[in-house]
């Protein structure tokens, strides 16, 4: 339900004075969203973002729930994949999406790893050697994930303007 209020909130948000958009990415993870209407919103997530990713997974139940109850195909799984100009479309069914197959972006490393690529280390679909492109005559191309990333081995860096704070008493940090 969040990519709907994500949709919908962009209608208010402009691009800067100088021309610069405001946000760097945009992931959209197994919309609940009519394709009538993402078609109609998405255009306006690609004019103020740098990169927007969809990733949709055909063995999603929810959503598959959700078309027959709104009788419309859910951007996030349809048949073919929902393809748009300007929007990165992740297949995500090659992989283990667990019993509901909703929540894999989630609980899934890989998407997890690929989505670590977008927003951390801002790399397109292209760039992440993993995903193979695949080409919808009369759509266009999507991908999917034709290996595993490699894992990610990462930790925690602070960095502290003074780093003997750790090893003061809280209480005496208030009195300076």
């Amino acid at each position: 339900m969040g990519n709907r209020l994500v949709l919908r909130s962009l209608e208010h948000l402009s691009v800067r004075d100088d021309g610069t958009k405001p946000l760097a990415n945009i992931v959209f993870c197994a919309p609940d969203v009519g394709v009538k209407e993402f078609h109609q919103k998405a255009p306006r997530a690609v004019e103020l973002t740098e990169r927007v990713t969809l990733y949709t997974c055909l063995n999603d139940s929810a959503l598959i729930a959700s078309s027959k109850l709104n009788k419309e195909q859910r951007a996030g799984s349809t048949v073919p994949p929902t393809i748009l100009n300007g929007v990165e479309t992740i297949e995500c069914s090659i992989l283990d999406t667990s019993m509901l197959g909703h929540s894999y972006y989630g609980s899934n490393r890989s998407i997890l790893r690929d989505l670590f690529c977008i927003v951390k280390e801002h790399k397109g679909a292209s760039e992440r050697k993993w995903l193979k492109t695949q080409d919808i005559p009369f759509h266009g191309p999507y991908w999917i994930f034709q290996d595993f990333p490699l894992n990610l081995e990462w930790t925690w860096h602070f960095d502290l303007a003074d780093n003997n704070s750790l090893e003061k008493n809280p209480a005496d940090m208030n009195q300076q």
